[in-house]
């Protein structure tokens, strides 16, 4: 058994005793006012009921009615429900000896405030703060009920249980009392005191099903947690009774906490403001009530979502000058970063350091550092940034000295440094801590420079040098473990190249098109076909052994690396060979130079 109990939220009623008053004055022409006030008024030490008076200098003499306005509850169980009882409960402030008849209203009153101005005997006007509401409302109604007597402050109970649209009515609309009984036609003030306001009962039986709850969304996925959340759920109940209520809850520590606490809605929706969840795995269920929030559903099971919190933008606390530049900064939830500095980009760098020095050497000039974290989620935070201006201060001297020979250029130098850097054509192509370094990747015109590396970030570098490397004839080997293979001949003509270049490219056709659409991502495959005659069987073998690796082949001034991906012969006397070498991205020197 449930009880839904509707409680009186509003009331205006008649003054008692008013022919007492000379004179009143209302504020606002065309309505009915009263004074609100729990306790009365005094006026010539005699007490006054509150109530409300017509549009008139003269107190009315009439009779008029006290209307009160419940609360608006849904009553869908008065369809739905087994009503086992429904009662209306009024307490009359005075003893009653002639009728008083209840009545339900037609249309909902509407109470607003006013002001009254009071003339007492002695010529005093007050004024009181006073209550109205619509004649032409107050004038209409149905009769349901007439009571003959009642004793001072008796509680009076009616049953409705068989009218259950009285019930309805009184809940929606409002009830007027009219007393037939001169000088005591108030029941209740603006607003009546909480012993007197009616109220409605109504006992039902409760269902043996209740109702039930699932999660719809967000479930099994990821949430961004500076956004706000709406979560969706299923509502059903065997009897088709409504949602009347829901509370919704989230998984904290070791305990649940109220995302929402117990709230009246038949939505099955509900948004929660940003920063409700902190970021990692997180669990949330829901509960719902029916018929007004008596029946309440088990606790659904828990939804699992991963909630994504953007972390905020790094702080940059220093910015190095020298050219290999060191910077820090702060940053919380860090679990990775990237760094951009001028067109260098690390891509992402997992770890929690918050120091990073330019791997290379930067020229002078103002350059861009920018730098973003990552947290734990993968959710990156917003850039930051600062310019720093590069200026390098050579200490020390540094000389150089280049030598080609046998395929490959030696450069020597002399100077007392950490470490050095070689440059090719204003590439490093090494990093050493020795004072000699051999280039066999060279071919053609090359300019030499070395940098002497100082501790501090600064560098000292060396005179430029330009050597010509031009090998006697082809040759080819494996790039990282150099071995060359001379490629000298080539039977009856000066051996050959071709070249083939295919870019890639997608041909879409569409449905009213005769001709396909070409689609280009910028990648480039580049071969190159080579010719010769091979004197020596173990010349062969040597060309043989370097299939399918990444091989460096000089010809005449160019320089070739790539893969060596096919040979063929033909063997006489001496094999006529054709092999091809794709290039690959290859890259020279430190990583990260």
């Amino acid at each position: 058994m449930a009880t839904l109990r509707i409680d009186c939220v509003d009331s205006i009623g008649d003054l008692r005793g008013a022919n007492e008053c000379t004179e009143t004055s209302i504020t606002v022409i065309g309505r009915v006012a009263a004074i609100r006030d729990d306790a009365g008024i005094t006026m010539n030490g005699a007490p006054y009921d509150i109530g409300y008076h017509q549009n008139s200098f003269e107190v009315s003499k009439s009779l008029q009615p006290a209307l009160f306005l419940f609360e608006n509850k849904d009553l869908s169980i008065l369809q739905t429900a087994a009503i086992t009882s429904a009662k209306l409960y009024v307490t009359s402030p005075f003893g009653i000896t002639r009728t008083a008849t209840f009545y339900t209203l037609t249309s909902k009153p509407e109470i607003r405030g006013g002001y009254i101005v009071i003339t007492d005997v002695e010529d005093q006007k007050h004024i009181r703060e006073a209550h109205m509401t619509q004649l032409s409302v107050m004038q209409q109604g149905n009769v349901f009920y007439t009571l003959n007597e009642a004793g001072a402050q008796e509680k009076i109970e009616i049953d409705l249980t068989s009218y259950l649209d009285v019930v309805q009515n009184l809940s929606s609309k409002g009830l007027k009392i009219m007393s037939s009984q001169p000088g005591y036609t108030a029941w209740y003030g603006i607003m009546a005191a909480s012993n007197l306001r009616p109220y409605i009962e109504i006992e039902y039986e409760v269902p043996d099903t209740s109702p039930r709850a699932s999660p719809v969304s967000p479930v099994s996925t990821i949430v961004n947690g500076d956004q706000p959340v709406t979560f969706t759920w299923n509502y059903s109940q065997p009897n088709s009774m409504p949602q009347s209520h829901f509370q919704i809850q989230q998984y904290v520590g070791s305990a649940w906490q109220n995302i929402v606490g117990k709230t009246a809605g038949t939505q099955t929706e509900y948004t929660a403001p940003a920063n409700t969840f902190a970021a990692g795995q997180r669990q949330w269920r829901i509960m719902v009530w029916c018929q007004n929030g008596a029946i309440a559903s088990e606790w659904s099971d828990p939804a699992y979502i991963i909630v994504q919190i953007q972390p905020k933008a790094p702080t940059i606390t220093s910015a190095g000058t020298t050219p290999s530049p060191t910077f820090t900064w702060q940053a919380a939830q860090q679990q990775g970063y990237e760094i951009k500095l001028g067109d260098y980009t690390t891509g992402t760098v997992y770890g929690t350091e918050k120091s990073w020095t330019y791997p290379g050497v930067l020229p002078d000039g103002n350059i861009t550092f920018s730098i973003r974290t990552q947290s734990q989620q993968g959710v990156w935070s917003p850039w930051s940034s600062t310019e720093t201006y590069i200026s390098n201060t050579p200490s020390g001297t540094l000389t150089l000295s280049v030598q080609a020979r046998d395929n490959a250029v030696t450069l020597t130098w002399a100077g007392s440094f950490s470490s050095y850097r070689v440059y090719r054509d204003g590439a490093c192509i090494a990093q050493v801590t020795g004072l000699q370094f051999t280039d066999y990747l060279s071919a053609g015109k090359c300019t030499y420079q070395v940098y002497g590396m100082l501790q501090n970030g600064n560098y000292t570098p060396s005179i430029s040098i330009t050597e010509i490397v031009r090998p006697k004839c082809a040759v080819i080997s494996d790039v990282e473990n150099i071995s060359w293979v001379p490629l000298r001949l080539r039977s009856g003509s000066r051996p050959s190249r071709s070249d083939q270049i295919a870019p890639q490219v997608s041909l879409v056709h569409y449905q009213g098109r005769s001709l396909p659409v070409p689609y280009m991502p910028g990648f480039m495959d580049v071969s190159h076909t080579f010719n010769f005659t091979l004197d020596r069987p173990e010349t062969y073998k040597a060309l043989q052994a370097l299939a399918g690796k990444v091989v460096v082949l000089k010809h005449r001034r160019e320089r070739f690396i790539g893969v060596l991906t096919g040979i063929s012969a033909e063997k006489t006397r001496m094999a006529d060979v054709s092999f091809s070498i794709t290039e690959t991205d290859y890259k020279e020197g430190p990583e990260n130079a």
